[in-house]
């Protein structure tokens, strides 16, 4: 049986899921054709249920499109996650810390995975209590001890369970996207 894609408008496509439902309608994966360089290129931007949309994508293709147009930047997805390791590899080489590694790649990748009302509240418990403690550690630095430093310190502060449970999970997210990306280089 064929993949069954639905264009949605000029450039984006998704196909669904079988099975797999996000809120009322089917799961949609989505990805952007476009053409380079006399090809037609398919990238793939990912599933509705992990942040995906079509706004979103819309917003990828307009700016690979322009990044063709003016022939600066990246012109494809591929390229541009070629010069985000190239940019990290650079970064790491002269010791890589939190602050730099959250405005580098971290921010990039939140806006995409996760809605704008989580993002926003991610960017605060980044900002408040993450980088004034430990932007300035470098990442293969940071110890268990520096984490709960900050988890303890905010009950203190008046922040609820629920606050601390998130920041914790903000500092774990942070800390897993860097291994992965030095994993994805080959560090």
């Amino acid at each position: 049986m064929a993949i069954q894609w639905t264009k949605t408008k000029p450039g984006i496509r998704y196909r669904v899921h079988p099975t797999r439902k996000h809120g009322v309608g089917q799961d949609r994966y989505w990805t952007i054709f476009y053409k380079l360089d006399g090809k037609t290129v398919s990238e793939a931007l990912g599933w509705s249920s992990q942040g995906m949309s079509e706004r979103k994508a819309l917003g990828i293709l307009a700016e690979l499109k322009e990044n063709q147009r003016r022939g600066t930047g990246p012109r494809s997805l591929a390229e541009r996650k070629e010069l985000q390791g190239q940019e990290f590899r650079a970064l790491k080489e002269k010791g890589l810390t939190v602050s730099e590694f959250w405005d580098k790649d971290y921010l990039n990748d939140l806006k995409i995975r996760i809605k704008d009302t989580s993002a926003i509240k991610e960017i605060q418990h980044f900002e408040k209590r993450i980088r004034p403690a430990i932007g300035d550690k470098t990442l293969a630095g940071i110890t268990h001890a520096d984490i709960e430093q900050i988890r303890d310190k905010m009950p203190a502060d008046g922040f609820a369970p629920r606050s601390v449970q998130y920041m914790l999970g903000t500092a774990k997210l942070l800390v897993e996207l860097e291994q992965a990306c030095r994993h994805k280089i080959g560090h």
